[in-house]
């Protein structure tokens, strides 16, 4: 019985199976067990064959269409203004067939991953939300946008490097430029196809984004235009002394220019806005709220109701005044650093109102100021930020007021240093970081001497030290 028993056949047990599906090339032509050895395994060794594996290539899907690839300097709007962008980094070294190769763009996830892990333009929880989820949302599927935010997060990474590290400051710089070269050139062919269902939302927050791009880069762009030791020398100011002078006019100019020409853009698409997941970004309390007067803005209405006789005698030829300002021939300009199409003719918008005399577009200029004054006093009441308010004024006045700036009428340069004084209160943004400063003095340098009386209250308060944001005010 137990011989019976132990005469009985094992059961079969299958062999484990040994082939090595990464071994290398020659070995499985071979048919033989591969020890993957690198850079040789054994068995190539042996009888000297070339021992070769195959590389196994892993491609990571880019978040850019085809469409959105940088554009040679040929393709590019005509609009565009050159820019010198940098040398393209030499070829990497061929990877071991150990490291697959990839399509990843270290430098852009990093900007990408520094706007969302960084409060850059906002303290305010709901808008910051917004801007950190919302935005790189919509830039997946629209380029333009998601080049403008690596373009804020590439500035903002300058500017933090910019004292302890100048040279890296220098390549965030650059890499900013080159994002903002290709978004705005990006950005106007949309337009220029239209603003449908499938891109409004996209377009409202590339205008949000250009507030902050339009700031810093006009800020690079007039520094060292205004000279305060040359204009004080002068002695009389005025349009056409002191040289440079009008440096920070024509710098915060240009930003009030591109403010307005993206409100119409997007104007007709306002309601919908407010009904998506933006619509919270947009919210604004204190237009339900009465009005805060202001006493210190009173006496400005006793000069805007001067007579026009004596603010012409204070200004010079057309040719002096010239500064860059928007015209319907002039929003397009090669000159201007944010050419943008004409939003009325371009959208149809209809019929223009009868444009003002000066005397009233200085009018609603004021009126608008204080309103911007007041809004701005009860966001710091109930600690909202006051910023979106106070950047409504560029947008609120009338473009006649915008030509008299061009013209360098005093009036209009008067109340330009008022808001620029509410600009002050944001000094400690980085995007801000001395504008107020440099309008104000600027503007005292343009405006004859029985004009500067009028700069005194915003004089003072740009010398100040500027006071300290609330949470949601940064």
């Amino acid at each position: 019985m137990n011989d019976s028993a132990s005469g009985r056949s094992k059961p079969h047990t299958r062999k484990k199976h040994r082939k090595s599906r990464a071994g290398c090339l020659p070995c499985k032509r071979r048919h033989i067990k591969c020890d993957e050895g690198r850079p040789r395994c054994i068995n190539c060794s042996d009888y000297d064959l070339e021992c070769e594996y195959k590389q196994h290539i892993i491609q990571y899907e880019s978040p850019y269409p085809a469409t959105s690839r940088p554009r040679s300097s040929a393709a590019s709007a005509s609009n565009t203004p050159p820019l010198e962008t940098p040398a393209p980094a030499p070829a990497p070294a061929p990877a071991s067939s150990a490291q697959p190769p990839s399509t990843l763009n270290i430098a852009d996830l990093e900007l990408l991953h520094h706007w969302m892990s960084t409060n850059i333009i906002t303290f305010d929880p709901v808008r910051t939300r917004i801007l950190k989820t919302e935005f790189p949302r919509r830039g997946f599927r629209h380029p333009f946008l998601l080049r403008g935010l690596f373009a804020v997060s590439a500035m903002h990474l300058a500017y933090l490097h910019a004292r302890s590290d100048p040279s890296t400051s220098h390549c965030y710089a650059v890499r900013a430029a080159e994002h903002q070269h290709i978004a705005l050139g990006e950005f106007r062919a949309a337009l220029a196809r239209g603003i449908d269902e499938g891109n409004y939302e996209a377009v409202f927050c590339f205008a949000c984004v250009l507030v902050p791009i339009a700031f810093v880069s006009e800020k690079g762009e007039e520094e060292g235009r205004c000279d305060e030791g040359e204009c004080r020398s002068s002695g009389s100011g005025g349009p056409g002394q002191g040289g440079r002078a009008g440096g920070a006019v024509e710098g915060i100019v240009k930003v009030m220019s591109m403010i307005r020409g993206c409100v119409p853009v997007f104007d007709p698409w306002r309601e919908r806005i407010k009904q998506g997941p933006l619509g919270s970004f947009t919210y604004d309390p204190m237009r339900t709220r009465p009005p805060v007067p202001v006493p210190e803005l009173a006496f400005l209405r006793a000069m805007i109701e001067q007579g026009d006789t004596a603010a012409a005698a204070s200004v010079g030829t057309e040719a002096d005044m010239e500064i860059g300002m928007e015209t319907p021939s002039s929003t397009s300009s090669s000159s201007d650093a944010f050419p943008l199409p004409t939003p009325a003719s371009m959208l149809g918008l209809g019929p223009q109102p009868a444009p003002l005399s000066p005397q009233a577009a200085l009018g609603v200029a004021f009126t608008e100021l204080e309103t911007t004054f007041s809004r701005k006093i009860q966001a710091r009441e109930i600690q909202r930020d006051g910023f979106a308010a106070v950047c409504v004024w560029p947008a609120a006045v009338p473009p006649e007021y915008m030509k008299l700036l061009r013209q360098r009428e005093p009036r209009a340069l008067v109340l330009l240093a008022y808001f620029a004084m509410l600009l002050h209160d944001y000094d400690r943004r980085w995007i801000l970081d001395g504008w107020a400063r440099r309008v104000v003095m600027s503007v005292e340098c343009l405006l004859r001497e029985e004009w500067r009386h009028w700069l005194e209250w915003p004089k003072q308060m740009v010398e100040l030290e500027p006071p300290e944001l609330s949470q949601a005010e940064r």
